[in-house]
């Protein structure tokens, strides 16, 4: 789903607060796994071994280089949209979307991990009666979409007080 489409999927009165992707970190473990596996079939091609086992592990470094591709794909595709009543996560090319509305009740925590804190990333869990808890993985800006999302929540909980 593009941005575009992002917009034409709001309801009359919400509006866009933010749209991102997922951190880029996200793609360090099939970057790691891809040029592990390239590094050692290119050192296989270089030792006294049987040419059948050049060519599997060739093979399997091409299976790993198409993985982070697709592993790509879907980072590049994959918007996060958060609303003034919603997060909408779409994952896909396709055009499917999930939401995740943010009235009351819902509960929302922030994980940061070493890592996390050190290159900017963080999970928000957000947790609602509806949907139960859903983790969102590798979210940059993590601690201002926490506090974005806290504050709707809040303001949501009060409108509906009144």
């Amino acid at each position: 789903m593009s941005r575009a489409a992002v917009s034409e999927n709001l309801t009359p009165g919400e509006r866009e607060i933010i749209t991102l992707r997922r951190h880029p970190a996200v793609l360090s473990s099939p970057l790691a796994t891809a040029l592990g596996a390239v590094i050692v079939a290119a050192g296989t091609s270089s030792l006294h071994v049987v040419e059948w086992m050049k060519i599997v592990v060739w093979l399997l470094s091409v299976l790993f280089i198409w993985s982070l591709i697709a592993a790509f794909k879907g980072w590049y595709s994959g918007l996060i949209t958060l609303t003034s009543k919603r997060l909408i996560l779409s994952g896909s090319s396709s055009g499917e979307f999930e939401t995740i509305k943010l009235t009351p009740p819902v509960d929302i925590s922030l994980r940061r991990s070493w890592r996390g804190r050190l290159i900017g990333y963080g999970d928000l869990v957000i947790t609602t009666s509806d949907k139960g808890d859903r983790v969102l993985a590798y979210i940059p800006y993590s601690q201002h979409i926490y506090l974005e999302v806290a504050q709707l929540t809040a303001m949501s909980f009060n409108e509906g007080d009144n």
